[in-house]
């Protein structure tokens, strides 16, 4: 095909380059794209998938990329879409499943843009708002939390904890 297209001195025709170029261009279906923010300080990975489950709901028709920030511990990066550095993990047009990297943990200033690519017309749902589980501690002090459970059985099993008392 190539030699079809190379004219009499080694050179391909510009126009006839343009109309291929030019059909290229034009095969694609029109498409739209809608975009919804997500912030909020503290979010765990559950309610974040939660959150985008009515857009994951639209299937082939829509494709849906994600774009931001968030920080969370322990996040093994996935290059190009899922980047770390030490506790910060940005999503450059991450598809829904890279969020499975994040696996339960709790994310912390979580910055996202939602970019769904849909044909012009299709209904595209809006995010329901954050939910408000941020912890009145903080996650990372959580671990050290003690229960009155925990404290009462320790003072059941040291009787001189109650005599300092």
């Amino acid at each position: 095909m190539l030699s079809s297209l190379i004219g009499g001195r080694g050179e391909i025709s510009f126009v006839l380059v343009m109309a291929v170029a030019g059909v290229l261009l034009l095969r694609g279906a029109p498409r739209a794209t809608t975009s919804q923010r997500i912030d909020a300080a503290v979010l765990a990975g559950a309610d974040l998938r939660a959150l985008l489950e009515p857009l994951t709901a639209l299937g082939a028709e829509a494709d849906m990329r994600l774009v931001g920030e968030l920080r969370a511990a322990g996040v093994h990066p996935a290059p190009p879409t899922l980047e770390t550095e030490a506790d910060t993990v940005r999503l450059v047009y991450a598809a829904p499943a890279r969020l499975a990297a994040l696996g339960e943990r709790t994310l912390r200033e979580v910055a996202l843009t939602v970019q769904v690519r849909h044909p012009p017309g299709l209904a595209v749902p809006a995010l329901a708002a954050v939910p408000a589980t941020a912890p009145a501690l903080h996650p990372l002090l959580a671990k050290w939390r003690v229960s009155a459970d925990a404290e009462q059985a320790t003072r059941r099993a040291d009787p001189s904890s109650s005599a300092r008392e």
